[in-house]
Formats: structure tokens, sequence, C-alpha cells
């Protein structure tokens, strides 16, 4: 509404009241068009996150399509990692990539594959065997709740809270997250997935961790087929070097 006053009495002639009921019905236009105007570019902007939502979701769709062909085209679980790799580092901007297997017989992680470090590092994280007890620290944490462990700052977590493991791994590579996915098959835990940038990962916004998850879920069915092949393949040379 459009109210009009004075401090002084004042008489107004019935031509001034039509005036002023036109100038009112002008602004009440005015004000409706600048709402209406205002929705529709809200509405514009939905549709255009609505829009980049569905062509991002489509093009990791496409990605974990692509993915799942090379583990159906390959056996080799150290090329599967490394197109896993390549692709990760560019749709989430990570360099870091560790993913270690469980020895069920001595009840320890060990290094598979690993990308992102030089040759000293490469050396020492491959030779690393992590037993699976509490002192483990965080890897110890995402293998027995079998969930995804993503902390943005770790700083925050008391040293007293932190594993010696957790610690080195902090030093060695100069990081501030922790982003371990937890491979499973048949809800058991076969390997963990261990992702990060050198000198400090972005905040990974909750699409970008459902997307690695997927791709871990068949990761885990790479691991798992390519381990069953490696084994086979070992059986067959140990008996053909018996009969040999």
């Amino acid at each position: 509404s459009v109210d009009f006053f004075s401090l002084e009495p004042q008489r107004v002639r019935e031509e001034e009241i039509t005036e002023f009921s036109l100038l009112a019905e002008q602004l009440a236009g005015v004000s409706q068009g600048a709402i209406l105007y205002t929705q529709v570019q809200e509405e514009k902007e939905k549709a255009l996150v609505a829009q980049l939502e569905t062509e991002k979701a489509k093009s990791q769709i496409e990605f974990l399509n692509e993915f799942s062909k090379v583990i159906n085209s390959y056996n080799n679980l150290d090329i599967i990692f490394s197109h896993a790799v390549e692709n990760l580092s560019n749709k989430i901007d990570t360099d870091i990539f560790q993913l270690q297997l469980i020895d069920k017989v001595k009840n320890e992680l060990f290094t598979r594959c690993l990308s992102g470090t030089d040759s000293a590092l490469l050396k020492k994280y491959n030779n690393l065997r992590v037993p699976l007890i509490p002192e483990s620290g965080s890897l110890y944490l995402a293998y027995t709740s079998k969930k995804t462990l993503y902390l943005k700052n770790i700083k925050r977590i008391a040293e007293d809270k932190k594993s010696e493991l957790d610690n080195m791994v902090e030093a060695d590579f100069q990081v501030d997250s922790v982003f371990l996915i937890p491979l499973l098959v048949n809800d058991e835990v076969i390997g963990i997935m261990s992702i990060n940038k050198f000198g400090g990962m972005k905040k990974l916004t909750e699409d970008e961790v459902r997307f690695v998850e997927s791709l871990c879920e068949q990761l885990a069915l790479a691991v798992n087929n390519s381990a069953l092949f490696e084994e086979t393949e070992r059986t067959d040379s140990e008996e053909n070097q018996v009969w040999t």
C-alpha cells in the first residue's frame, strides 16, 4: 500500500485523489514487476545449477562406466590403479594415492600400489606393513568401521589421539586431511584406498566424496578379481616348477 500524509490539515480534491490512485497503481505495477523479475532470475539460476549438476552427474556416470570397462578388460591391478589415479587426480585435484591390501595371515596392511611421491618415500611406504590394531590410528578406524573416513582438518585432532603412523604420514607428505575409503567385497574389508594431496587437499564436497566411494566400490571388485587371478597364476607356476 502507498500512504500520503501531511502534518497540516489538507483538503484533497477529487481529481487529486484520482491522480494519487493512478500513481499508486503504477507503483504497485512496478513493484510487482520487480518481484516477478527477481523470481524469474532465481528460477533461471536454479535451472542453471540443476543443469550443471545433471551434466556433472552424467560425466561421473560416463567415467564410472569407462572405468568398469577397464576393470573387465584387464586383470592387471597396476593398470587398473593407474587408470583410476589419472582420472581421480583431475576430478578432485589430488596427487597422492595409496592402495593397501590386507594380509589375512599376518593380520596387517601392506602397500600394493602407490602414486604421487618421490623414490625415497615410495621405497619407505612400499616396505611398510601396518598391523591391524588400535595403535594404527586412522587406518584401523577405517578398517573396523567399514566406512569412509574423511577429516578435512587433522590439526584439530589432539596430538595424543593421533597414532605414530598418522603423524608420520602427515610429516612425510605435508598433508592436513585424511581421506580413507575401505574396499568392501561381501561386506568384508579387503583393502583401503588412501587419497590426499601433497601440501594439503582442498575441502571435498559431499558429491565428490560419494563419487570416489562409487569408484572404490568398483575398484574393490577389481582388486578381488586381480588377487584371485594372481593367486591362480602363482599356484600354476609353483605346480609347474614341481613337475619340472
